[in-house]
């Protein structure tokens, strides 16, 4: 009998290298969630770095409160994206996550 791949593709969103532990990394379905998982985290990587480059030069030129919001608005919207893509892993849907969903469909596998 086979076994729902749901639970390891909603857990690529927590961490993409968990579907490894359950050996579905070659199911259609988690392999999808794990490219938008990767590319989640892909996105957060690169607008934290973008956003913490930009609060080192605003703080010198004495806006540092601007930068600051920005950088909790950007890790507000991860955490967003990565509830929705969870949210649809769990539910079985193969929906890509606003914004930036379309750019990942096979990167990391």
């Amino acid at each position: 009998m086979s076994q729902n791949p749901r639970m390891p593709a909603a857990l690529a969103y927590v961490l993409f290298i968990i579907p490894w532990f359950f050996g579905k990394q070659n199911d259609p379905a988690v392999r999808y969630h794990i490219n938008q998982a990767f590319g989640l985290f892909l996105f957060g990587f690169l607008m934290q770095g973008f956003l913490t480059v930009i609060l080192f030069w605003a703080s010198n030129l004495g806006i540092g409160g601007l930068s600051t919001i920005l950088v909790w608005a950007a890790r507000v919207v991860y955490v967003v994206l990565a509830i929705y893509g969870f949210k649809n892993a769990l539910a079985g849907m193969r929906v890509p996550l606003p914004w930036i969903g379309k750019y990942f469909p096979n990167v990391f596998v």
